[in-house]
């Protein structure tokens, strides 16, 4: 693919790309002979097709996704210019930092530690829930739990109402 398919490709979309990987698949890729197997793949896919057992679903996947992080000093995972609580007690152990679309998940082997906010911007700090409970004070003294908690800010996009009245076609009446 990277010698015959993707030199002089052109594509629009992503649909527009698999078409054309299908194309090139069924015509070219498939069909002669490969230089390893000495069989064209579709000959060869063909015959293991019988021994070929399904593939696991994504959520079996989803561990192999995370990535090896270190809890900072500060009780903090750095990633990707953003910094994610976890509990202080943590500070210098490994743990794995799975992202999704819209969020971040910690996780300590099998266990989720937390869930939070995935970052809009670089240098955004997201606080655990109790990330600082039980730290102890400089004298030894477990802390006092705080009265009121630090919660993630919701950011809210701010529009013209004509912006919408654009996207239903000015079809709103007043």
């Amino acid at each position: 693919m990277e010698r015959n398919f993707w030199p002089g490709a052109r594509f629009v979309d992503l649909a527009d790309l698999n078409r054309q990987v299908q194309v090139w698949l069924d015509t070219e890729a498939n069909v002669r002979i490969h230089g390893a197997t000495r069989e064209r793949p579709g000959d060869r896919l063909a015959v293991e097709r019988a021994h070929l057992a399904p593939l696991p679903g994504p959520e079996r996947l989803v561990p192999f996704l995370r990535e090896d992080c270190r809890v900072g000093q500060d009780g903090y995972v750095q990633w990707h210019g953003s910094w994610y609580g976890v509990s202080w007690a943590l500070a210098g152990q490994k743990v794995q930092l799975q992202p999704g679309e819209d969020t971040v998940e910690i996780w300590a082997g099998e266990r989720r530690l937390v869930v939070h906010p995935r970052a809009t911007r670089p240098g955004q700090r997201f606080p655990a829930p109790g990330q600082w409970d039980g730290l102890p004070m400089g004298d030894g003294r477990p802390r006092r739990s705080p009265m009121a908690r630090q919660v993630a800010a919701v950011e809210v996009q701010r529009r013209p109402l004509d912006v919408y009245e654009a996207l239903v076609g000015g079809g709103m009446s007043r």
